[in-house]
């Protein structure tokens, strides 16, 4: 792939990420990349054919499969780690991430998608350093997941919030932190309720 159409598509993946398809400008694209709107369209010959190419090229291969799990054994620090990391994670990918949950207008399915995804790892950084039973993992680790996406939606869509700075980070930390020992302490109860059950049917 030319240098000219790398650009092009670096630059389009900001302007549909930030605009959504409808409003994206193949002007403000071609501006932002340094060529003519004559350019962009002799490389990619409509609107439709550079979005989905954006979806290739950058989209379809998102995976926290790469993320490392955190090397903290105590699992609420643990925890709070790995939430920070995936919540990083997002903004890292922030345009492409954006333009997947926006594509072919399936918020919701997407969101859900991700949704799955985080709190898998969740559930088994839980299932490696706690004696919770998947049944009384599952729950809690999709509130922390959910909490995940709405915080980067809540200030990337709405506030335009792009960059994660001191504050924005301060805040999410303790919004976490609170979240997790709330669901920890569940999942306590949870459990004892369980052995309690299971001790009347015994």
């Amino acid at each position: 792939m030319s240098t000219v159409k790398e650009t092009i598509l670096e630059n389009a993946c900001a302007e549909f990420s930030r605009m959504g398809f409808s409003d994206a400008r193949m002007d403000i694209i071609a501006e932002n990349s340094g060529v003519n709107r004559v350019t962009v369209f002799r490389n990619f010959e409509t609107k439709d054919n550079l979005f989905h190419e954006v979806l290739d090229h950058y989209v379809r291969e998102l995976s926290i499969n790469d993320l490392a799990d955190p090397a903290n054994p105590d699992p609420e620090e643990g925890l709070l780690e790995l939430c920070i990391s995936l919540f990083q994670w997002i903004y890292e990918h922030k345009h492409s991430f954006r333009i997947e949950i926006q594509a072919a207008g399936l918020l919701e399915t997407e969101e859900e998608r991700f949704s799955a995804l985080f709190a898998d790892r969740i559930s088994a950084y839980l299932q490696k350093h706690t004696a919770y039973t998947d049944k009384e993992i599952r729950i809690p680790a999709l509130f922390l997941s959910d909490a995940i996406l709405v915080n980067f939606l809540h200030h990337n869509k709405n506030m335009n919030i792009w960059e994660i700075d001191d504050v924005l980070m301060k805040e999410y930390k303790e919004e976490m932190k609170g979240l997790i020992a709330f669901l920890m302490d569940g999942m306590k109860v949870a459990a004892k309720r369980m052995q309690e059950e299971n001790l009347q049917v015994c």
